[in-house]
C-alpha cells in the first residue's frame, strides 16, 4: 500500500469558492459570541486578504515556532 493511498498522487485543485453575502464583521461577532459560549480561551481577529495563505503573512503568524521559524513556507503550502 502506497503512503498516500487511500488519496492517489494527482493534486485535485482548489476547493471552490463558496458564495456568501454575510458581512465579515457580523461572521466574527457570530464567532465571538460561539467561542465565549463554549469557555474557549481562544482570541478572533479579521485579517483584510484575499486568500488564507495571506491572511496567515498579514497578520505576523509565528506558525509553529518549534518547526521553522519562517511563516512563507506556511503560507506556500495553503496557497497551493
Amino acid at each position: 500500500m502506497s503512503v498516500t493511498a487511500p488519496y492517489g498522487t494527482s493534486w485535485p485543485g482548489r476547493a471552490p469558492v463558496a458564495p456568501t453575502e454575510d458581512d465579515p464583521g457580523e461572521k466574527a461577532d457570530e464567532c465571538a459570541e460561539i467561542m465565549v459560549e463554549n469557555g474557549m480561551g481562544s482570541r478572533l481577529g479579521l485579517v483584510r486578504a484575499t486568500s488564507g495563505a495571506e491572511a496567515m503573512a498579514a497578520s505576523g503568524w509565528s506558525g509553529p515556532l518549534n518547526y521553522d521559524n519562517d511563516t512563507a513556507v506556511f503560507a506556500a503550502v495553503v496557497a497551493d
